[in-house]
């Protein structure tokens, strides 16, 4: 099933600097069709209750909370 996420700016910002340059609508399906090509997943539980789940592909990590990409990592 594949899964809508939101990007927000802060990771539009990083994808900018790791990635490529691109729109705003570009980068968000960009990573989107990333995370639903993922094949590794880990789910965080964090202080407040709420999840935080990284999703890896092709050495980059997208850790989403709240159905929103909150930042994005090279590994």
């Amino acid at each position: 099933m594949k899964t809508r996420f939101k990007l927000s700016k802060h990771a539009y910002f990083r994808l900018l600097q790791r990635i490529t340059a691109m729109s705003f609508c570009e980068a968000e399906d960009f990573a989107i069709k990333e995370i639903n090509k993922s094949r590794i997943t880990l789910t965080q539980l964090l202080e407040d209750g709420s999840k935080e789940i990284s999703y890896i592909h092709e050495g980059i990590k997208y850790i989403v909370q709240n159905q929103t990409i909150v930042t994005i990592y090279t590994i």
